[in-house]
């Protein structure tokens, strides 16, 4: 028995902030399911350059740092993509 009826995508996105206006992406990671599977069909995780400074409580919050993000793809270079798997 399938829990789920048609396809499922869990997405996370870590980011800069909170504030939706300001804040910018720095870490996307998401599973696709499908209905009759019990492991994900796709898996994708990506950090990504958010063009700003990554805040020290962002840093100490993700473990991910400036050093991380710097020569990644923007989110609008890998927005394809994600909108592709979802």
């Amino acid at each position: 028995m399938s829990l789920i009826d048609r396809p499922l995508v869990c997405l996370d996105l870590e980011a800069t902030g909170v504030d939706t206006d300001s804040a910018r992406i720095i870490e996307i990671a998401l599973q696709r399911f499908v209905p009759g599977q019990s492991r994900p069909t796709s898996t994708y995780e990506r950090v990504v350059d958010p063009g700003v400074e990554v805040p020290k409580t962002v840093q100490e919050l993700t473990g991910i740092s400036q050093e991380d993000v710097i020569g990644q793809p923007t989110f609008a270079e890998v927005a394809e993509e994600v909108t592709n798997l979802i």
